[in-house]
């Protein structure tokens, strides 16, 4: 790792170290009806999720008795805030903060979440609980879906935990998958309590388990198939704001920008983190320079399908990429799509506007 990153990154070392800590020893999800899955509950100093499975510190069947307005978030990891964001400037506070204690914001964001399950979750929750108003902030994890050739549902870690219980049910009655499933629990204990003694430095348990990950790709072929994704996109998106009118709940829609696409001009440290993360160009058949020109390509589409529904469907949406101009060489980007602290508190200004507007 470059010294321009490791300056940077050890500014948010303690939550960094809090949220690789759950991500890595812990456990991660947590079963909800209708959705699949929220996040698992865990508590620390800065980094914390609720009984409900969400990010915060407080309990979201408290904050909903008070007699403030409600703002629902809905979105992926970026609108968690890690790995870098404590809970108190998580988009969703930060808009809270600005607002003056007028509205209570709730952060529905999930890791690993697409359109598909936001769906099921903005269903779910709007089923149990009317708020004023919803912001969707979303978009990255269908468009790096459809380049890692993914189809449909949820990301691997999410599927990996679906097929294990089918398999259960297919093999429950099976001696030897039984003594399989016995052996790999003794092996994974035995590992994650060799992690917990050994691992100090979680920033680096990180970096070595992207590694593997990276080697991993690199050794299949693969075939993006951003046409159906983007049509999943749009669909699913529809049905989002379709049900949002119909319950005449005001939205705000952000279609999520990232490193990997936006026009800025780079910071220093921006610029360092997008040569050496090496997200695209994965697989054995693929070029980095073609899969970055195609992979920015359709992210635009994807932008472009996302806007045309919200202009016919009447639903108000931020260009957050367009603002993004004004703030040429700042640190925006933590990563390929987690927003900095200066990213996530200039995006909360323009939503606080918005909303005030409304």
């Amino acid at each position: 790792m470059s010294d321009i990153i490791q300056k940077y990154q050890n500014k948010f070392k303690n939550i960094s170290d809090e949220f690789f800590k759950y991500w890595h020893l812990g456990y991660r999800f947590q079963y909800r009806p209708i959705v699949g899955y929220t996040l698992q509950k865990y508590k620390s100093d800065y980094f914390n999720i609720n009984n409900e499975g969400f990010r915060s510190k407080k309990d979201f069947s408290e904050v909903l008795k008070s007699k403030n307005k409600k703002i629902f978030f809905f979105g992926s990891s970026a609108l968690v805030g890690i790995p870098n964001l404590p809970d108190e400037k998580t988009l969703p506070q930060l808009v809270e903060n600005n607002l003056n204690k007028e509205y209570d914001c709730l952060n529905f964001g999930l890791i690993a979440a697409k359109i598909n399950s936001e769906f099921s979750l903005i269903q779910q929750i709007l089923t149990e609980n009317l708020p004023d108003i919803i912001v969707i902030f979303t978009g990255y994890n269908d468009l790096n879906a459809a380049y890692h050739g993914q189809k449909f549902e949820h990301y691997q870690d999410i599927d990996s935990l679906l097929k294990m219980g089918f398999e259960y049910n297919k093999n429950k009655t099976s001696f030897l998958y039984a003594l399989n499933i016995l052996l790999d629990s003794i092996i994974n204990k035995y590992q994650l309590l060799i992690k917990k003694f050994n691992s100090k430095d979680y920033f680096k348990v990180m970096k070595n388990a992207k590694k593997k990950r990276r080697l991993a790709l690199s050794k299949i072929e693969n075939n993006s198939n951003y046409e159906l994704a983007r049509k999943i996109f749009a669909n699913y998106l529809e049905l989002c704001f379709y049900l949002c009118k119909k319950k005449k709940i005001k939205t705000i829609y952000i279609h999520q920008t990232s490193l990997l696409t936006t026009n800025k001009d780079l910071s220093e440290y921006e610029s360092e983190y997008f040569k050496q993360s090496e997200e695209l160009g994965l697989y054995r058949n693929n070029n980095v320079d073609e899969d970055q020109k195609l992979f920015k390509k359709n992210e635009e589409i994807f932008k472009n399908d996302a806007h045309r529904i919200c202009n016919d469907m009447g639903i108000q949406y931020i260009d957050f990429e367009k603002i993004l101009k004004d703030f040429s060489k700042e640190n925006i980007f933590y990563d390929n799509v987690h927003l900095t602290d200066k990213g996530t508190e200039i995006l909360s200004k323009e939503i606080s506007n918005y909303i005030l507007r409304l």
